[in-house]
């Protein structure tokens, strides 16, 4: 599903106009960013948790040569 189809999907439940739809769609993510940014946790019942985690750095290489 793409940013597009959630602003759609939006626009026909609220009856709200698309433009509007769209700007309350890029608040909540917004909204999501930032909290992530500060290191907090967004949890949301019935859709899903999400953190931020540190990663080892892995060693990337070119699929055709196998060059690092």
């Amino acid at each position: 599903m793409t940013k597009a189809e959630i602003i759609e999907m939006v626009h026909r439940r609220s009856y709200l106009p698309k433009n509007e739809a769209g700007e309350v769609t890029e608040l909540v993510f917004e909204m999501i960013r930032q909290t992530l940014e500060r290191g907090e946790d967004v949890k949301l019942p019935g859709f899903g948790n999400f953190m931020v985690r540190e990663k080892c750095s892995r060693v990337g290489r070119n699929p055709k040569t196998g060059e690092e």
